[in-house]
């Protein structure tokens, strides 16, 4: 069992999800012959990350319950923490966020008492991207940059590229691009190094979006392109369906609109529902806005979605289109404003034309 699970970590961090998958689910096997239900819950905790990386977030929730029964039983305290801060991963994807503070804050109290500096990181940088979901960037900065602390104190350059890249996208959050493309390069850099092509692409699509707000469009495509060819060869659904959002909101700008429409066909109803809000309003208002195809109450009425103030903009667009009202128009204007986007400032000069 141990063997296996060994080679299938040597999988995972390779990217190679299916052969991972395949010897974690040997381990488990092995381990369940015998009755060992620590080594049980800790392969079953290695598999919903494999599920993770490739967007299977139902599933990685599922296989984590089950882990998390049999940490409990053994009275491994570690394999607890760990098991709740993956838990609060996926309750984050699926916008739970209350519920994954509440388990993130509890695996952290753990691992603290337990002085696992490490795992303290892990889940640090959580409790950030929760904050972040929130909108609560403040809050947000503090845990990452703690964990970039926590990180530089035991030199863990996966914890100082991770909380980089978060403490990138929380700058871009606050507006703040100058700070957010410093932090952004230094932690793509970072991942580079490491081999983190995961980490590499999850940090390249903020980038992104700091070369569309310096209106470098060209250069915003390239990188997109960098990063959807990564999601794709990890066999990351969600991550290449996100990134394909970004793409087509960028030709979206730069008034390409056939090639609009061709990005949005390749993005399936299955990815589209995994996605995060911004993006799935992102795809719901181009369809609307190039095609007259109203998808918002398919995609965005979801009891996983709160509403949101980029869910609101999205509706007033439709209402908008309905009723050609002027007072519409101004309210959607003074949104774009708050929002500093060119995608949502492109959308109203897209409105004002019709």
């Amino acid at each position: 069992g141990s063997v296996y699970n060994l080679i299938a970590s040597i999988y995972h961090r390779q990217g190679n999800y299916k052969e991972a998958l395949e010897h974690y689910t040997n381990a488990k096997s092995l381990f369940e012959k015998i009755n060992r239900k620590s080594s049980v819950a800790s392969v079953l905790t290695n598999i919903s990350q494999v599920y993770m990386y490739t967007g299977d977030f139902e599933r990685a929730g599922e296989v984590l319950i089950k882990a998390l029964e049999l940490a409990k039983d053994t009275g491994n305290r570690f394999l607890v923490a760990a098991i709740l801060n993956n838990l609060s991963m996926v309750q984050m994807q699926e916008a739970r966020y209350e519920e994954a503070l509440k388990n993130a804050e509890e695996s952290l109290k753990i691992v603290t008492n337990l002085g696992n500096k490490h795992a303290a990181i892990h889940i640090l940088i959580n409790i950030g991207r929760l904050y972040l979901n929130l909108d609560k960037s403040e809050q947000a900065l503090k845990s990452l940059k703690q964990a970039l602390d926590l990180s530089r104190d035991i030199e863990y350059k996966w914890g100082i590229a991770t909380s980089m890249g978060n403490i990138g996208f929380a700058h871009i959050k606050e507006k703040d691009y100058e700070k957010a493309e410093e932090y952004l390069a230094d932690s793509i850099e970072i991942s580079r190094q490491l081999g983190d092509r995961y980490g590499v692409a999850s940090a390249l699509k903020p980038f992104a979006e700091i070369m569309i707000h310096k209106k470098e469009y060209q250069r915003a495509l390239n990188i997109l392109e960098e990063a959807l060819e990564i999601f794709e060869s990890l066999n990351n659904k969600i991550g290449a369906a996100s990134v394909r959002v970004g793409l087509a909101s960028v030709h979206f700008i730069i008034e390409e609109w056939k090639k609009v429409r061709e990005i949005l066909q390749e993005i399936v109803e299955e990815d589209i529902k995994e996605m995060d809000v911004e993006d799935v309003v992102k795809c719901a208002l181009m369809r609307l806005v190039v095609d007259g195809e109203d998808v918002l109450n398919k995609i965005l009425q979801k009891e996983r979605i709160k509403s949101t103030k980029e869910i609101v903009f999205a509706f007033d667009v439709r209402e908008y289109i309905q009723k050609k009202d002027r007072e519409i128009l101004e309210r959607l204007k003074n949104q774009s404003r708050e929002f500093d986007n060119p995608f949502y400032y492109k959308i109203i000069e897209k409105l004002s034309s019709v």
